[in-house]
């Protein structure tokens, strides 16, 4: 399936509805450039009914080789794009949708759509992806369950296919703010906790880190 062509020249994450406007035309830009140095971006837009996305490679000399809109109908922003080791591109984005849950969406450099998988993990907004050596795909974001947030962490292989799933215990609230892979194949998280009332509490920043099986470190 080719996407249709066109021609021509962190904040903590509790919201889990977004809905665009006519102002709000361009804006989360994001991207990743391959081994030729071609450069993929991808922009949240939106039209009359919908944000969609929008998708542009540029080779290594700055020219643009295509542009595409990816529009499913339903209100969609882009949350992080990466590039594999065989050159496929990994979108992550959020979805408005029943299950209101994140999708991967894979396509080529040429501009073909791959696959496309939707997350499993109902009410959970991606914040962050990296794609590691192998092409395992990593994702950190936040999941709701009775009014109460979780900082997740989600592990894919190269074609999609969930691995794990790793959520942040704590009394109160913790929201994902950054996704790290390390040198030694471990995965680091940063964290905001929020203990206390909706009046009073405290926020604070921790760092955690899994090993690629999805055990917590520290």
């Amino acid at each position: 399936m080719r996407m249709k062509p066109l021609y021509g020249a962190c904040v903590l994450l509790s919201l889990f509805f977004f809905r665009g406007t006519a102002a709000q035309a361009q804006e989360d830009s994001l991207a990743a450039t391959d081994a030729s140095g071609a450069t993929y971006s991808v922009t949240g837009r939106h039209n009359d009914t919908n944000d969609y996305l929008h998708i542009t490679k540029v080779n290594d000399r700055g020219n643009l080789v295509w542009e595409s809109d990816y529009n499913t109908g339903v209100d969609e922003k882009p949350v992080g794009i990466a590039v594999n080791s065989s050159g496929i591109i990994i979108l992550a984005t959020r979805r408005l949708n029943d299950s209101r849950s994140f999708t991967l969406i894979a396509f080529s450099a040429q501009n073909d759509l791959i696959w496309e998988r939707a997350s499993g993990t109902q009410n959970s907004v991606p914040v962050a992806l990296k794609v590691d050596k192998d092409d395992n795909i990593y994702v950190c974001g936040n999941s709701r369950t009775d009014n109460r947030y979780s900082a997740g962490l989600w592990k894919f292989d190269g074609n999609g296919a969930q691995f794990w799933y790793a959520e942040y215990p704590v009394a109160g609230n913790s929201y994902a703010q950054q996704l790290q892979l390390l040198f030694n194949g471990d995965i680091s998280l940063g964290v905001t906790v929020f203990t206390g009332s909706d009046n009073y509490g405290q926020y604070e920043r921790r760092a955690i880190s899994y090993d690629s099986a999805g055990r917590q470190l520290r």
